[in-house]
């Protein structure tokens, strides 16, 4: 044993986490005291509480997540509910970021660093639960974007992952269930990657990288939860159907040949999707293995081809306009 933080009884620590150095976690020193955060080098002398959050209960600090060697982190001080602190390891150094919401609680969930920032999930009281960044100072600490603006509706956003340098993760804006998300941290290019059940909820979930691929379980509605991936040369697809279409060139400037193989080479349909989710181009019942699109009238951008098949499955491939 290192050190026995309540002689009285059980100090249960957890929610261990590294950040500059030391390890912090939250624990209980007496029967009568709260559950606060504490920190240790490894030593009896360098084990230590942090400091007294809320002095007339428990802190209850949750969700320990370091940020550039700052650790922020879940608590309430007894005053403003559940709200986003941070802390270098000192008493002085241990403050809260903001009280985002004055009404409650903002009740900050899913935090994770990324390009320097904590970003993470939380309700201001007027918009829901959306998604936040913090760079650790109350005027740095800001919505991202209202996922989803009706009225007080959470977007809910969960997951988030870290993949070629962006920010993938799981929400819904209202209109389509809860899809595949990306952010680099600006309103404007936070969007829906692809509508991947577009009669429900694809719920994505369970997200991991490996071997530069994303990866995740997935619903298109059709062949219920399956492992799905996204790689950077051919976007979200179906992992047990990803050799089934090919497209070419990629990128293009006007004429896209699309290759169909014969599994699903039955009057299919397909649409080009753009990355709000709108369908700029659509058409049925073709039977052909190769279908040439001119896509001169198209703005340069990035561009999901959708592939459905006669008896609904659905395949996509991502395509860049030049």
């Amino acid at each position: 044993m290192l050190v026995d933080i309540n002689p009285q009884g059980s100090s249960a620590p957890q929610n261990f986490t590294v950040s500059n150095g030391l390890l912090f976690f939250q624990a209980k020193e007496t029967p009568g005291s709260g559950i606060e955060l504490w920190k240790t080098d490894g030593t009896i002398e360098g084990t230590s509480l942090v400091k007294n959050i809320n002095i007339n209960g428990n802190a209850d600090p949750i969700l320990l997540t370091d940020v550039e060697n700052i650790l922020y982190f879940n608590a309430k001080d007894g005053i403003s509910g559940s709200e986003l602190w941070k802390s270098d390891g000192s008493e002085m150094g241990t403050s809260l970021v903001s009280n985002i919401s004055e009404f409650m609680g903002s009740n900050p969930e899913q935090m994770i660093s990324y390009n320097g920032e904590l970003y993470f999930s939380s309700t201001d009281g007027i918009t829901g639960h959306e998604l936040w960044r913090s760079d650790g100072s109350e005027f740095g600490t800001f919505l991202i974007k209202d996922i989803n603006p009706q009225g007080s509706s959470n977007s809910s956003p969960h997951w988030l992952t870290v993949y070629n340098n962006l920010l993938y993760f799981q929400s819904t804006d209202g209109p389509h269930g809860k899809e595949l998300w990306v952010t680099d941290g600006i309103e404007e290019t936070t969007h829906m990657v692809a509508d991947i059940n577009p009669v429900g909820s694809c719920d994505p979930s369970y997200m991991s990288v490996s071997n530069n691929i994303l990866f995740f379980q997935a619903n298109d509605g059709v062949t219920g939860h399956e492992l799905w991936k996204l790689d950077l040369i051919t976007s979200v697809i179906d992992f047990q159907f990803e050799d089934l279409i090919h497209i070419f060139p990629n990128p293009v400037v006007d004429l896209l040949s699309i290759e169909i193989g014969m599994e699903i080479n039955h009057k299919i349909e397909l649409k080009i999707v753009d990355f709000q989710g709108r369908i700029i181009y659509s058409e049925k019942e073709l039977n052909k293995p190769i279908h040439e699109l001119n896509l001169n009238h198209l703005s340069p951008g990035i561009y999901l081809l959708n592939v459905i098949s006669n008896s609904n499955n659905s395949y996509s491939k991502k395509f860049v306009k030049m």
